[in-house]
């Protein structure tokens, strides 16, 4: 009987929060599969709330729910229970995109497993609590409750000082900061109020300690670290920047666009071998969540490398296009042509002609790509088969030579080259008009 009132007691405490949200301008949403969860919600929100669940959350599916708090949230605050997994897969893309779309939503996450690692990782990419279940109805109310508004006095005194650095007024924020201390004295989530504080106030050095105190008073809370990062990236200081953003690696090391920075800091600092490093350890991370994810990062790490080590761009854009071999589309036109630019560069135009033609199965009416196509038949000296490209590419955009200078050129001298001189010579005068000092146009025009 104890236990029944002492559960009663603590669900009168949190009743009044989740109700006043959701009589406010709240509503939940629930992104799972698992009926025993969507029972227990109902339940807690009819029996010991006594709210109406239909009118107050929904069901969503996965893919619906992007277009559901589009709607949702020009009225709404919503508070969104989500399954990490369902089907199979994993909803860490999702919730990124959800967090960056529309932050007044707040995410929880709902888990069968307690792997710290994927814990962390998805409160790094927003969600603001973890279920793991099974649940209690309290332990589901408590959960929901602290995800709306902080209970206590200290989470108050956190609330205020928060809305005070939004208001930019530090000096004030301190003060409530000092009140806070006194509550906890420990508290990571103070000193990294009072990190913040320093930095609107230009202090950057008593910012950092702070935010150094926050790492050492919760040594898995990533919030204090990521705010380090960002303000030595702030500064300029690159070198303290990787340093930070390493340690964020180890604490989570699944976020793959974290991966992707540590390799364009290494480059900006030289340290070519670690930046191949850090950029090939991205790509291993997202390829166990999806093949065509996984392509994206490959091409992002080759164009981060591009002009500074052209072996590892290589490498990087054939793993994008391995990566994607099976649902090659037009998108990947621009991973090719990159690949195929790289290839030419190196003399290799028969690898770059093989790229092209690869994609050419799959995409027939992109003019640039057959303009491409022509560049490395040149580069071989096939001027027949790279005025068939040409005439091929012509057809499919016959604006194509006025784009630019430099495309209408290349096509005269190809043309010129194969002995097609009156053709060549439209081409050329269209990139003089285009640029009169355009050297090769010149020149052209002056053999012809």
């Amino acid at each position: 009987m104890d236990e029944v009132q002492s559960s009663q007691g603590k669900i009168g405490e949190l009743e009044s929060i989740i109700t006043n949200f959701l009589y406010g301008r709240g509503h939940i949403v629930y992104v799972s599969q698992d009926r025993d969860l969507r029972a227990l919600l109902r339940q807690a929100l009819s029996k010991y709330l006594n709210v109406d669940p239909d009118v107050h959350a929904m069901p969503c599916e996965p893919g619906e729910l992007l277009r559901v708090l589009r709607s949702l949230c020009q009225q709404k605050s919503p508070l969104v229970l989500m399954e990490r997994t369902i089907d199979g897969k994993e909803n860490a893309v999702l919730v990124e995109q959800v967090e960056r779309t529309f932050p007044e939503a707040r995410i929880i996450i709902l888990t069968e497993e307690t792997e710290q690692q994927k814990v962390v990782f998805f409160q790094e990419l927003g969600a603001k609590s973890i279920i793991v279940k099974p649940i209690s109805v309290v332990g589901l109310l408590e959960k929901m409750a602290y995800v709306i508004r902080p209970l206590g006095k200290f989470g108050q005194l956190l609330d205020m000082a928060h809305t005070l650095l939004d208001q930019e007024e530090p000096q004030l924020a301190l003060e409530i900061c000092k009140q806070a201390v006194q509550i906890k004295s420990d508290s990571a989530a103070v000193f990294m109020i009072v990190g913040d504080c320093f930095r609107m106030m230009g202090d950057y050095e008593k910012a950092r300690n702070a935010y150094e105190e926050a790492c050492r008073s919760a040594p898995t809370y990533l919030t204090p670290l990521q705010k380090l990062a960002d303000m030595y990236a702030f500064m300029g200081e690159n070198k303290k920047h990787l340093e930070i953003l390493c340690r964020l690696d180890a604490l989570s090391p699944l976020n793959t666009d974290r991966k992707m920075k540590m390799g364009e800091v290494a480059l900006s600092l030289g340290q070519m071998g670690k930046a191949r490093e850090y950029l090939s350890s991205a790509l291993a991370a997202v390829t166990r969540e999806g093949m065509a994810y996984a392509g994206a990062v490959a091409q992002r790490a080759a164009m981060t490398c591009m002009e500074t080590d052209a072996v590892a761009a290589e490498r990087f854009l054939r793993r994008a296009l391995e990566l994607k071999a099976s649902f090659l589309n037009r998108d990947d036109v621009p991973v090719v042509t990159s690949l195929g630019l790289l290839l030419r560069r190196q003399g290799k135009w028969r690898e770059a002609l093989a790229e092209y033609a690869k994609v050419a199965k799959f995409v027939t009416d992109d003019a640039l790509l057959f303009y491409n196509m022509a560049l490395a038949c040149s580069d071989g000296h096939d001027f027949i088969k790279a005025q068939e490209c040409l005439n091929r590419a012509l057809s499919l955009n016959p604006r194509l030579p006025r784009q630019a200078a430099e495309i209408a050129s290349n096509m005269g001298i190809i043309f010129m080259k194969g002995g097609k001189r009156d053709k060549a010579r439209d081409l050329l005068y269209a990139a003089l008009e285009m640029d009169p000092e355009h050297a090769s146009a010149k020149a052209a025009m002056t053999a012809l």
